[in-house]
């Protein structure tokens, strides 16, 4: 698949990017090749096939358990301002 130097030119200007002439040529390039190497992945055939990862993958998160929490003066303790029990904030929408 072949992309314009519009197309580049586009996202770049979406993404807030100045890119030149010379960079906007060579990510045109580069993004075709990637692509037209992601058309020749589609066309494989998988079926039947397994994937796996480089290494084993097990979850890492501990499991829930219900545990005391700070005491709320004590959380307050350091807030620059507080009110009847809430950290208070300076408000960011009227």
């Amino acid at each position: 698949m072949k992309i314009s130097k519009d197309e580049v030119q586009h996202v770049a200007k979406l993404a807030r990017l100045g890119i030149d002439e010379s960079e906007t040529e060579l990510f045109s390039t580069q993004l075709s090749h990637i692509l037209t190497y992601f058309d020749a992945l589609a066309e494989m055939d998988t079926q039947g096939r397994s994937s796996s990862a480089a290494a084993p993958m097990h979850n890492v998160l501990r499991e829930d358990m219900l545990e005391d929490s700070l005491p709320r003066e004590r959380a307050l303790m350091n807030a620059p301002e507080a009110d009847e029990g809430h950290f208070q904030v300076p408000k960011m929408m009227d």
